[in-house]
């Protein structure tokens, strides 16, 4: 679609959010605590909104792939994907980026999972350039920029008075359409833009830099070379197994179904899986694959730099740098994939 960008300012864009509520439920960053999270916009409450400058805590795949999902009922019909009309207001370029990953798992193949369909029909993205990445980020690595290229329906660069606003989609171009808050973006905006996105991008080349990274490219042929090597298991050691890694990364997807009572009837629910838990590959007769922690940590790395690769020909990482934050055994994921390298 021809490239089209507006400029709105931020008392507009919040008249905007009110008019659309009406229509939708909508999801905006607030910081607590110096770290960003999504919540509800209630319109009667918010005369301010502050996007947030870098990514906020938790993945944006919980909103189309939740912690625990109803997918079944004995004796009763079907379970029918019932979707919200929903906004997502921030979504920064790694989570964007990680949207392309579930959509391979879920929605590619012989069968689609209707659940996540559902979810991503009725959302809108409306995503956001980062201004300041967090310590943990490494997007660099993969050749990322700090603003996303695609994948959204509306994309806010923010610049003075306002923001910059990219339409990414038929969808977006639509949410525009009759309201007047929405004005040509001048020169001089889309300089400031264009500006901003230059430093952004320089913060983030810098830091994987100093962590010694390299082209995501690479990580493949390193990984198959060290697939024997001591240090999963050194790595490993200070593993406890509790699979926050998984539950925070915006790409991991696995997930156990499982048979639950409730009220006297009993549903069938998909929950979150960990590969990092003991008994993730044990099967019926109690053989397990993978029992050591090592294999385990060897494993996941396997499915985002080798297996997405050769199957999708996309890493299954975005370099967001949440389990990084996450780890309670301070597995550093830019150390283990600088040391492939050595």
């Amino acid at each position: 679609m021809a490239e089209e960008r507006y400029f709105i300012s931020l008392a507009d864009f919040l008249g905007f959010l009110k008019r659309l509520a009406t229509e939708y439920e909508i999801f905006v960053p607030s910081e607590k605590d110096g770290r960003f999270h999504l919540g509800r916009f209630v319109p009667e409450e918010t005369d301010s909104l502050r996007l947030n400058p870098c990514r906020v805590v938790e993945p944006l795949k919980a909103f189309f792939f939740p912690p625990r999902e109803k997918v079944a009922e004995y004796f009763a019909e079907g379970a029918e994907p019932e979707a919200k009309k929903r906004i997502i207001v921030g979504a920064k370029r790694c989570d964007v980026a990680a949207l392309k990953i579930l959509d391979f798992v879920f929605l590619q193949g012989d069968f689609e999972d209707p659940f996540y369909k559902s979810r991503r029909e009725n959302t809108v993205i409306i995503s956001s350039d980062c201004g300041t990445p967090v310590e943990s980020c490494f997007c660099g690595m993969f050749d990322s920029n700090s603003y996303p290229v695609n994948g959204f329906d509306l994309n806010l660069s923010e610049v003075d008075d306002g923001f910059v606003v990219e339409v990414g989609s038929e969808t977006g171009r639509k949410l525009t359409e009759g309201f007047d808050g929405f004005k040509e973006a001048t020169q001089q905006q889309l300089e400031q833009r264009d500006n901003n996105r230059k430093e952004a991008d320089a913060q983030i080349r810098e830091k994987v830099g100093a962590a010694g990274l390299y082209p995501a490219e690479k990580a493949q042929g390193y990984l198959l070379a060290k697939m024997e090597d001591a240090m999963w298991a050194r790595h490993a050691e200070n593993c406890v197994e509790c699979g926050a890694c998984n539950f925070v990364c915006p790409t991991c997807h696995c997930f156990l179904l499982i048979d639950l009572e409730e009220a006297g009837k009993f549903k069938r629910f998909k929950d979150w899986d960990s590969c990092q838990y003991p008994a993730f590959a044990r099967v019926a007769g109690g053989a397990n694959p993978r029992k050591r922690r090592a294999e385990r940590l060897r494993n996941r790395f396997e499915k985002k730099f080798d297996f997405f690769p050769r199957n999708m020909g996309s890493y299954a990482c975005t370099g967001c740098g949440r389990c990084v934050d996450a780890c309670p055994g301070k597995i550093d994921i830019r150390e283990l994939l600088k040391e492939l390298a050595t």
